[in-house]
């Protein structure tokens, strides 16, 4: 019997930078793993909103609310995607 599989949740007390880091050490991890042949199309949505969270992070730089607002949408995006992924991860492993 293999060990289960439990989803590291909570990265909404993660830094900006914390949370693109982590996002990418998932993807990374995931993507091409022989014990996730088949991962979802959710690796690919948290591949392309960690990448987005770190253009809205580098143009935030600049200031501004909408800027602000812009890089808090793409944060709660990754954040979103991170929690289907771990949910697929978890379910698909049992």
């Amino acid at each position: 019997m293999s060990p289960r599989v439990r989803a590291v949740a909570g990265f909404k007390s993660f830094t900006d930078p914390q949370l693109v880091t982590t996002g990418r050490g998932v993807v990374k991890e995931m993507k091409d793993n022989p014990n996730f042949p088949n991962p979802p199309e959710e690796l690919k949505t948290l591949e392309s909103a960690v990448e987005e969270l770190s253009a809205a992070l580098a143009a935030q730089v600049q200031g501004g609310t909408a800027a602000t607002a812009h890089k808090k949408n793409k944060r709660d995006a990754v954040n979103l995607a991170s929690i289907l992924l771990g949910c697929w991860a978890e379910t698909w492993r049992e």
